[in-house]
């Protein structure tokens, strides 16, 4: 059960962390996490939710779920 309901990261198109491609039929999103920002995670299990606003202010969630983080073991 997760009990701290603040974010390890926060992710948005304001901060680099979501961009969003839009082309002729397809849409693009793509998350970027730094390398200082990731080697920062202290936690192995968390949750995680995608949610887009639009320019009305209604959020969709667009996919959750749970996550597994492991630290890097390639030097």
């Amino acid at each position: 059960k997760i009990k701290d309901t603040d974010p390890i990261v926060d992710l948005t198109t304001e901060n680099g962390g979501i961009t969003i491609l839009v082309e002729a039929e397809t849409t693009t999103l793509s998350l970027y996490i730094s390398a200082t920002d990731t080697a920062a995670i202290e936690v192995a299990k968390g949750v995680y939710d995608l949610e887009l606003i639009d320019t009305s202010a209604d959020v969709y969630r667009l996919m959750e779920g749970s996550v597994t983080v492991s630290k890097e073991v390639t030097r």
